[in-house]
């Protein structure tokens, strides 16, 4: 069973290892590279807590921090995998949300006062929901900075298009909205509108919205019961065999 992993290096790496020893063949193909954006530590004066919404803000963090104490204010995050690369680089006070931006949200009110103090963002250029405009109405100042950017990857090592038109791929993860969007453009261009086969495992409903043109039947994309990692894998053993019958394998 060929599994198409497309996150990014550093995360697929892992990601890829626990798909092999549940028996998959994964094809780990990055579709985007994420570089931190060099710079100082950023000035927590007036600020509460922080808050990231991926690993890779809490990783431009630490480097931010290099060669400083890491902050010893509370860090808030969306999920799970975010607060455990949090707790890996030494950060003590973590909270994870498990969830989406929602749940973030719902957190922060629950726990943190809007006449505390601000909110330090740590983020990439991209976003996909506006969280200072999620917060505001409840009182909240949150302070963006952008600490990484992340781009298509400019030559992918496998050709992925010809990969699936040949049927060696059966089940395509998909991690982010972004990423989605790169796999939607690099594939409709080859299939011109031709039905793609492989099961599309979507971490959230805003990832699946991505790969909509593609034309896929309904039960060729499958999503997530919750937007984290532990609940995409949950989802796998489950489709093996119906893949197996799909696919001849």
């Amino acid at each position: 069973m060929q599994l198409l992993l497309t996150r990014p290096y550093e995360e697929g790496c892992k990601t890829a290892e626990t798909l092999r020893k549940r028996g998959f063949t994964v094809i780990h193909e990055p579709l985007i590279q994420v570089r931190v954006l060099e710079g100082k530590a950023p000035d927590l004066s007036g600020i509460q807590a922080v808050v990231v919404t991926s690993s890779n803000g809490v990783r431009a963090l630490e480097r931010r921090m290099s060669g400083r104490k890491l902050t010893p204010l509370p860090i808030y995050t969306v999920g799970e995998a975010s607060a455990r690369t949090a707790y890996g680089l030494g950060f003590t006070r973590v909270r994870s949300a498990k969830g989406n931006a929602g749940d973030l949200v719902r957190m922060l009110k629950n726990h943190v006062k809007p006449q505390d103090g601000a909110l330090l963002h740590v983020t990439g250029q991209r976003q996909a929901r506006d969280l200072g405009a999620m917060l505001a109405p409840f009182g909240y100042t949150l302070r963006k900075e952008i600490m990484y950017e992340s781009h298509p990857v400019d030559n992918p090592r496998q050709n992925v298009p010809a990969q699936l038109q040949k049927g060696n791929i059966h089940i395509v993860m998909l991690y982010s909205p972004y990423t989605a969007c790169i796999y939607s453009k690099l594939v409709g261009k080859a299939f011109n509108n031709q039905v793609l086969q492989p099961l599309h495992v979507c971490l959230s409903p805003a990832v699946a919205e991505e790969i909509q043109e593609l034309g896929l039947k309904k039960d060729r994309i499958i999503v997530a019961a919750s937007p984290q990692q532990d609940a995409l894998f949950s989802s796998l053993p489950l489709l093996v065999p119906e893949a197996r019958i799909n696919f001849g394998t």
